[in-house]
């Protein structure tokens, strides 16, 4: 019950606080998102590979190191019991798709975490970023339902999205793409 309501009181607040864009590095947000996961991140011995993420997006620094951490936190938890977790992290520039006129040439930098875990059956991969959204069991992998509806939530509150290619028994690759921060601050 308190795992819920910590659960309901995180989405809550990412709906409502106000969240202040900000020139943010993303090697930055890696390095702490690895730090808060270190104890889980020892304890399965995970094979983790970061690639040189240089990029700096746009967004509130807290709320994306803490979507990154849920997804880097899911794709430790979601792993067969006798597979050592391999995680692959990297960024790249990416541009809206032609179906978004309106941003269709405003640069994005995708953040993508990729696994070799359970991954996610391909009809279910339109809901799982729902509230309440569980695919398996509390027993076998506890957790309340809302951790991909808080990653979708915050990121989108910054401007962004998030999106999935999974499929089943074969990992997942999950992504946020933010906004890529451009000012004279840059230069």
């Amino acid at each position: 019950m308190e795992q819920l309501l910590t659960g309901l009181l995180d989405y809550s607040s990412m709906s409502q606080d106000e969240l202040r864009p900000e020139p943010v590095k993303l090697k930055k947000v890696l390095f702490d998102a690895l730090t808060i996961l270190e104890a889980d991140i020892s304890a399965k011995h995970a094979v983790i590979t970061v690639e040189d993420s240089p990029h700096i997006v746009s967004a509130h620094p807290a709320t994306t190191v803490a979507i990154t951490a849920n997804l880097i936190s899911n794709a430790l938890k979601f792993m067969p019991p006798d597979i050592q977790p391999q995680i692959r992290i990297w960024t790249e520039e990416v541009r809206n798709t032609p179906s978004d006129e309106a941003a269709a040439s405003t640069p994005y930098i995708r953040l993508s975490i990729q696994d070799n875990g359970i991954g996610i059956d391909q009809k279910y991969l339109d809901k799982i970023f729902g509230v309440f959204e569980r695919l398996h069991g509390k027993e076998k992998y506890p957790g309340s339902g809302l951790g991909l509806a808080i990653v979708k939530k915050g990121a989108e509150r910054m401007g962004g999205r998030v999106g999935v290619q999974s499929e089943l028994n074969k990992g997942s690759h999950f992504w946020i793409d933010l906004p890529k921060a451009s000012g004279s601050w840059l230069e």
